[in-house]
């Protein structure tokens, strides 16, 4: 294959990768899955897993209220939170360094983890539409999760769920911990 031609082809995968990161942001899977498909042959499960990953990681990254935003939409939605919900964040914002499982956050609080799951997921919800968010776009870590809204996933493909500074900074401003 000549110098041109190699050149021509790594071209042609880096405007399909856009594609790619553009229909991950539309959340067009069916783009996606098809613009995966053409280059799966082209390129290593391991180069496209990493390229995924700092997109994963980009995206991320974008999505980020302030801890003005968190205050606001913290003093508007504790009334509507159970105690469950109540111990759910101070418990995860006690945890060192506010890394914790569903099931680890789960056992601190004394409920089923699917409990968490459902309950601090309504937490997130609450809380980010209060600050005027809708519902995040895929993330990687599934179909619009409202967790990510409080928390963040550090190791792609993990389940452990940290804590947003920003959330852990306005639980400390309002007094909650």
């Amino acid at each position: 294959m000549t110098q041109d031609r190699v050149t021509e082809t790594k071209q042609d995968l880096i405007k399909k990768c856009i594609a790619l990161e553009k229909a991950i942001d539309r959340n067009d899977r069916a783009t996606a899955f098809e613009i995966y498909n053409q280059v799966k042959g082209q390129i290593t499960k391991g180069q496209m897993k990493r390229y995924l990953d700092d997109i994963y990681m980009e995206k991320r990254s974008r999505f980020a209220p302030t801890v003005n935003e968190y205050k606001c939409g913290l003093e508007a939605v504790l009334p509507k939170l159970n105690d469950m919900q109540l111990l759910m964040l101070t418990e995860h914002y006690r945890s060192d360094p506010r890394i914790l499982t569903a099931k680890e956050l789960a056992e601190k609080c004394g409920i089923d983890y699917r409990m968490v799951n459902r309950w601090y997921g309504e937490v997130a919800k609450r809380l980010l539409q209060e600050m005027g968010y809708t519902r995040p776009a895929d993330t990687g870590i599934g179909d619009g999760v409202w967790l990510t809204g409080i928390c963040d996933w550090p190791d792609p493909g993990s389940f452990r769920m940290l804590m947003r500074p920003q959330l852990a900074k306005a639980l400390q401003e309002l007094g909650m911990v």
